[in-house]
């Protein structure tokens, strides 16, 4: 009895110690961004799947407050890099996630699955950094010049695009290098999040996460405590996987019930 007392006491020990070491602020912010996704598609699935007149959402209109969640999810995931115990295995976990994400779309809609989206982009880009650590260690040295430059990358490419690239007509429409951003006028993916230039929004949050974990924890101070909004951002990777399904299933049943 005394055993399993110990044994209690060691398993409440390692849950407080590894709650320790999240920053709540990030969950904070990560699970804003889950809601307001949630939200979007939504919208989204009730105009252009359920073909509801819906004239206040259009994509144009929504693409400011669309962008914020991509560019939460994926700076994020970045920052978070760092607080990884393991990125190369969970690297691999969101790429086999990616590949059935894949195969579930492609059966459903064959002219227009998701070819490579943000859990595509994710796993690549952890698996990169990951791998790239190993040969260039530079997170500990000047992270913020790194940070700084990765995001003067992405903001070019993300402005002028990867057609920008004097080789883009050379390269466009090749296989496998959709993966980079370099697509046919054929190429169609219902989420659609290429390389370039993602993998830079990536890296601007793997160097700040760099920056707060070598350099000056900044976030200690803005401790949000714990939160709803949190405890969502916790399980955002579960929760991107489920809510479409969800969603969906949910509004197919209220139509089937004639209630929209």
């Amino acid at each position: 009895m005394e055993k399993s007392v110990d044994q209690n006491k060691d398993t409440n020990y390692q849950k407080t110690k590894m709650t320790k070491k999240r920053i709540n602020f990030i969950d904070t912010w990560r699970g804003l961004s889950i809601v307001f996704m949630v939200i979007y598609h939504l919208l989204y699935d009730l105009k252009f799947i359920f073909l509801k007149d819906m004239e206040f959402f259009t994509i144009p209109s929504w693409y400011p407050f669309q962008q914020f969640i991509c560019w939460s999810f994926i700076f994020l995931a970045g920052f978070s890099h760092n607080l990884s115990k393991r990125p190369l295995k969970n690297s691999i976990k969101i790429l086999l996630a990616a590949l059935v994400l894949t195969l579930a779309t492609k059966t459903f809609d064959p002219n227009a699955y998701i070819r490579f989206g943000v859990l595509h982009l994710l796993g690549f880009s952890m698996l990169i950094v990951s791998l790239g650590q190993r040969v260039f260690p530079l997170e500990k040295s000047h992270p913020l010049g790194l940070g700084l430059l990765a995001f003067i990358i992405f903001i070019y490419f993300w402005a002028y695009g990867v057609e920008a690239l004097s080789f883009y007509d050379d390269l466009a429409g090749r296989k496998f290098l959709f993966a980079l951003g370099f697509t046919g006028p054929s190429f169609v993916s219902t989420d659609y999040f290429p390389i370039i230039p993602w993998f830079f929004l990536y890296l601007t949050g793997f160097y700040l996460g760099s920056y707060h974990k070598h350099v000056n924890p900044f976030l200690k101070d803005h401790d949000l405590g714990e939160n709803f909004l949190g405890k969502i951002g916790r399980h955002s990777f579960f929760l991107y996987l489920i809510h479409q399904p969800i969603t969906l299933g949910i509004l197919y049943l209220l139509q089937a019930l004639k209630l929209i």
